[in-house]
């Protein structure tokens, strides 16, 4: 992938993601709308966002056990199957994540981080990490940054505006140095937390005043995720914990999966919890907070299911992107 001649709109989407970010830059970053780029235009970044934020919302990514990344539309009650896949090499992926422009990123767990545009797009520029064994990927809009956990190193690995190498690394002591980080996932505030042999959080996404959380009740704690309340979910091994603020104890619910569960993620709604289960090759669905067990989406999954991710709310693009382009003064306006 790091060799390959990406298309006109995938560096568009790159661009977009970019030009959101404002000032600074390096050898390392993506291209910027400068005029020296060729093909990219003013009307091409526009057109790029247009098809970003014109998807419909509620689409639903499933990475599996295999070299495909089928795109499901909400809600699958009938188990209609994929609108469409994304093809990726062979190797395994651990977690995916989608940004408010509905450009995914697909950590391989041989390193780096894949990116392709919305509807099964094509392929974008690749996010280069020095390390192997990829865990998972978080997505912070409002800062325009990307992290990556690195299950070799324990470390979760930065990527700010755009940028196609780390900027910097989230250290956690909790580990030594010797693995096991594993979901990671950014709250409202900016707040990063990663998953082990215990869950930290990262202030501000800062190394300072990092700690390890006081939880009780975990087994095996893996994806993370938070609802429209703040609480913290966590895949834990065949159940999902979810610990409401300021993150301490016992879980305040646990609802029971039964199938070995890996990550989830809730509606733009936060109605329905989708936990991906690497039992009978399936998307399990809950009523959120009740927990009841909906129905499972199966069709076009043949192996176990690694990762999962939802768009986010249609809105929060929207209203998202015009206030950080009028504040910035982008040239898309």
């Amino acid at each position: 992938m790091r060799n390959s001649k990406f298309s006109t709109f995938a560096i568009t989407a790159s661009i977009v993601l970019t030009a959101l970010a404002g000032c600074g830059g390096s050898s390392q970053m993506a291209p910027r709308l400068s005029g020296q780029v060729p093909g990219i235009t003013t009307q091409s970044v526009r057109q790029a966002r247009a098809q970003g934020e014109a998807k419909a919302a509620g689409g639903l990514y499933i990475v599996q056990g295999t070299d495909s990344l089928p795109e499901y539309t909400l809600p699958d009650k009938k188990n209609r199957g994929a609108r469409c896949s994304d093809s990726l090499p062979n190797g395994g992926v651990n977690g995916i994540a989608v940004d408010a422009h509905r450009i995914l990123y697909v950590p391989l767990s041989t390193g780096d981080v894949l990116t392709f545009g919305p509807d099964c797009g094509a392929p974008g520029p690749t996010l280069v990490d020095p390390n192997s064994d990829l865990g998972d990927v978080a997505i912070d809009n409002k800062k325009n940054t990307v992290y990556v956990s690195n299950l070799s190193t324990g470390d979760i690995d930065v990527y700010k505006n755009g940028a196609t190498s780390p900027t910097g690394v989230l250290s956690n002591s909790q580990y030594n140095g010797h693995g096991y980080g594993f979901g990671v996932a950014v709250d409202r505030f900016g707040n990063v937390f990663n998953s082990g042999p215990a869950i930290v959080e990262f202030p501000l996404g800062h190394n300072k005043g990092s700690k390890a959380l006081a939880l009780s009740g975990l087994i095996g704690p893996q994806g993370l995720s938070f609802d429209s309340n703040d609480n913290l979910l966590v895949t834990n091994e065949y159940n999902i914990a979810i610990y409401a603020p300021p993150y301490s104890g016992a879980p305040k619910q646990t609802i029971t999966t039964q199938p070995f569960c890996t990550y989830s993620a809730l509606d733009s709604n936060n109605k329905n919890l989708y936990v991906s289960e690497q039992t009978n090759n399936a998307v399990d669905v809950y009523a959120y907070p009740s927990g009841t067990f909906e129905y499972s989406i199966s069709t076009g999954l043949q192996r176990y299911v690694q990762g999962l991710a939802i768009d986010p709310p249609m809105k929060t693009v929207g209203s998202e992107f015009r206030l950080r382009a009028r504040a910035r003064q982008s040239p898309l306006h």
